[in-house]
């Protein structure tokens, strides 16, 4: 068969002819569909999975909701722990954020000067945190141990819970009480400023009372510490007493005033030695002639008369009484004129000085 004829090669309907065109079969067709859509699948993924920045290969950072970034306030031991490690490194605030806000502290001992002081005079150390044997979601008590200076300590804190996991302590420490019996002398605590008769929230710790006055000491147990919850350091039996200095300058007031007012030849002398012009028996006395001498055991007195601060105002110091004075003047008695001893004259009392004036006054009693 001649290239090209019918039905021959070349011809129509011939091998490699150009006759009408052929359908697939239905198999072949979903195959191609197939592979289109794997194809399809195959191209998302990478876009998935080879798509990101270049910063995907940098660490992973936290969202916020590992172990590694959980508050400390979901864990009753580490908040205990951190509160008392603020305490011991002097960090006042850190220690705060700790505590239940609705406390209501007042803050005047809770800081960081205060903490430092406390940790020069005994510091924390040693701390031991145990963590909780319950985890009721309203409050549990953790168990410590410490030490404050030489002193070993075993106690509880108390957290309260939201129900939700997040705890705060309850309370900051204790107290700090300021006694009246210092007052009238600037007095402090660790430092700060306080006023006598006033109770002060304060830190586990040692605090140590003390006055800026250059007058005035304060004697007694001056140290005192808290070493739990609610305890009060109180600082019970302290009196305001005169330094070595002041009770000199008392007797140096003192006995400027008793020279001068023995010095007085007039009947109004001053230091309560004033005499009437006419005494009892009429003897009359010349104003400008008297002669007032100390008795030997006044003398002696003079020179200790063991001055105590007021208690109400310290700065009111009184001694002891001094005792006789011998008087003499001219006098004239039945219109005879001579020279006459006062009997029954008046003496000396107990002085006190005024230490708010400068210079000191001094009255008499």
């Amino acid at each position: 068969m001649p290239f090209g004829g019918p039905g021959g090669p070349g011809g129509p309907n011939g091998p490699g002819g150009s006759g009408g065109s052929r359908k697939l079969p239905l198999a072949a067709i979903i195959g191609i569909v197939v592979g289109v859509v794997a194809l399809i699948v195959v191209v998302s993924l990478l876009l998935v999975l080879g798509g990101g920045s270049d910063d995907d290969d940098a660490e992973p950072t936290s969202t916020g909701t590992g172990t590694e970034a959980e508050a400390a306030g979901d864990v009753p031991e580490e908040i205990v722990q951190t509160f008392l490690d603020a305490i011991a490194a002097g960090d006042a605030q850190t220690a705060l954020d700790l505590v239940d806000s609705s406390t209501g502290l007042d803050e005047t001992l809770l800081t960081d000067e205060v903490l430092a002081a406390s940790a020069a005079i005994a510091p924390i150390t040693d701390i031991v945190v145990t963590p909780p044997t319950d985890d009721n979601p309203y409050g549990v008590e953790v168990e410590v141990a410490y030490q404050l200076g030489d002193t070993p300590v075993s106690t509880t804190v108390r957290l309260t819970g939201d129900g939700d996991g997040a705890y705060t302590l309850t309370s900051a420490g204790g107290s700090v009480y300021v006694p009246g019996s210092v007052s009238g002398v600037d007095v402090t605590v660790n430092g700060v400023p306080v006023t006598a008769g006033e109770d002060y929230d304060a830190f586990i710790g040692t605090y140590e009372i003390a006055t800026t006055s250059t007058v005035f000491g304060i004697t007694g147990e001056t140290q005192a510490a808290i070493t739990e919850r609610f305890e009060s350091a109180s600082f019970s039996g302290l009196t305001v007493d005169l330094t070595e200095e002041s009770v000199a300058a008392f007797h140096e007031s003192v006995r400027a005033a008793v020279d001068e007012c023995l010095a007085s030849t007039t009947l109004e002398a001053g230091c309560g030695l004033a005499v009437p012009a006419t005494l009892s028996d009429g003897t009359q006395l010349t104003d400008g002639t008297l002669t007032r001498t100390l008795s030997g055991d006044a003398e002696l007195r003079i020179g200790d008369l063991d001055p105590t601060a007021g208690y109400d105002n310290p700065n009111f110091v009184r001694g002891r009484s001094i005792g006789g004075v011998s008087t003499t003047a001219e006098c004239t008695k039945d219109g005879q004129v001579g020279t006459c001893d006062v009997l029954f004259g008046p003496s000396l009392g107990a002085p006190t000085v005024d230490f708010s004036t400068e210079p000191r006054t001094v009255v008499w009693n």
